[in-house]
């Protein structure tokens, strides 16, 4: 009998209330949102704030050339 071996799991670069953003083992980078069914009404509202915070972290984190008035 052998053991499969332990899945990897992606380690997030940033978190916000709900959401994370990680690099994966495949080089491509994830956002992921995770939402309770019953707040699908805030849905949108959460989504945009949240992915444009992780946006603004990306850009300070990487020191990207990109203006933040393009997030707003």
């Amino acid at each position: 009998m052998t053991e499969l071996p332990k899945r990897i799991r992606n380690k997030a670069i940033f978190r916000e209330d709900n959401s994370s953003f990680s690099l994966g083992q495949n080089h491509r980078y994830y956002f992921v949102l995770s939402l309770d069914e019953k707040l699908l009404p805030e849905l949108p509202v959460r989504l945009v704030s949240q992915a444009k915070a992780i946006a603004r972290k990306v850009v300070r984190g990487y020191e990207l050339d990109i203006p933040f008035d393009y997030f707003d």
